[in-house]
């Protein structure tokens, strides 16, 4: 992401915050923080490299993602199927709070090399998830407005709520992000997530393909692009209804001429 730094960007910032950070030992924190970030690292991979970012702060991470706003989304619901894995009352168990802001953000090159957030976007994600339980995922009115806007399944996936933890209610709104199998507030990052998960779930909900389908076409794909298949079969599943055409679209995203005629090959499209 070298050519964004030193700019201001309209993102979509993920800011995820361990819960009890401040009250945890120095090898808690630690070990705390190790797993969060691999399992940030984990959930973001999804998005394009040239589309996100992740920033660790003191208690938690921050992701930004400068494409599909529905990339934070699906992040989010990455670090979700971890929730559903571990009991919230294991003692390795890792408690987070989540909240999902889009608006400015300055991506600025530091001494080490890396880049680092600031300004209104990071701030107001903080203010969200201030607002957020343990495992519960809240997002800004403007990350709502810009998402209910896109297909009237995606407005079915938030619930308004009033804040907790500011003055000015009338000027801050936040919604719930509401799916099924919503559950714990642990997170675990021993394995790597599979190519089915809640956020593919989330692409069948408000596309209208089935699961099972979305599943297969990535798990056909994995092969040829890696980590990036969810986030392919998300972009083709949103532009066709058709089986046929939803091979044919991702098989333009293999990158070699013999690994798209092996694909179509397997798949039966010509």
């Amino acid at each position: 992401m070298k050519e964004q730094q030193d700019r201001i960007w309209l993102c979509s910032v993920v800011r995820i915050g361990i819960v009890g950070y401040a009250k945890l030992s120095v090898a808690q924190q630690a070990a705390n923080k190790a797993r969060l970030n691999a399992v940030s690292n984990l959930v973001a991979a999804e998005a394009l490299d040239d589309e996100r970012m992740i920033v660790a702060t003191d208690d938690g991470v921050v992701l930004c993602f400068l494409g599909d706003p529905k990339d934070a989304l699906f992040a989010a619901l990455g670090l979700r199927e971890q929730l559903r894995e571990e009991s919230p009352t294991g003692s390795d168990s890792v408690r987070v709070r989540i909240g999902i802001h889009l608006g400015p953000v300055k991506l600025a090159k530091v001494r080490e090399g890396h880049s680092t957030t600031s300004d209104d976007g990071l701030r107001c994600a903080e203010q969200v998830m201030g607002n957020a339980e343990p495992g519960q995922i809240l997002v800004s009115r403007s990350f709502f407005d810009v998402n209910a806007n896109l297909t009237q399944g995606y407005a079915q996936l938030f619930r308004p709520l009033v804040p907790k933890n500011d003055a000015r209610s009338d000027e801050f709104s936040v919604y719930e992000v509401v799916t099924p199998g919503q559950g714990a507030d642990s997170v675990r990052v021993q394995d790597p997530p599979h190519v089915d998960s809640p956020s593919t779930e989330m692409i069948a909900y408000t596309t209208g393909w089935e699961r099972a389908e979305l599943t297969a076409a990535a798990v056909a794909l994995a092969p040829y692009v890696g980590t990036k298949a969810r986030a392919l079969v998300k972009l083709a599943a949103e532009r066709t209804t058709n089986v046929s055409d939803l091979y044919r679209l991702l098989a333009e995203s293999i990158p070699t001429a013999q690994g798209r005629e092996e694909f179509c090959r397997k798949q039966g499209i010509s």
